[in-house]
């Protein structure tokens, strides 16, 4: 239940104005961000790794087939996934070369 919190986030951050992302409230609430993700890790909960890696059915779920990059390898992360102690609890929605 906090991981739509978590990527609400990241989102936010992500799209900050770039003149105020060195702004204190930024900062803030990178490491806001940062002190989630590690009492996540803490309880056994880790991002699927994508983009540069092999395809597994197991940990991603492909929503497209594109061209470019070597055959089966995600060039795309579309939605993170997460594992929760070495058990997929969302696969990751990726673009896969063809």
């Amino acid at each position: 239940r906090l991981l739509p919190s978590l990527e609400a986030l990241e989102h936010g951050l992500k799209h900050a104005p770039k003149d105020e992302q060195n702004q204190s409230w930024s900062a803030g609430m990178g490491e806001t961000l940062n002190q989630l993700m590690r009492t996540l890790q803490e309880l056994g909960i880790e991002k699927i790794k994508t983009v540069g890696e092999k395809y597994d059915h197991e940990l991603h779920e492909a929503v497209d087939m594109v061209e470019g990059g070597e055959s089966g390898t995600i060039v795309e992360e579309v939605a993170r996934g997460y594992t929760i102690n070495g058990h997929v609890a969302r696969p990751a929605k990726v673009k896969v070369a063809r």
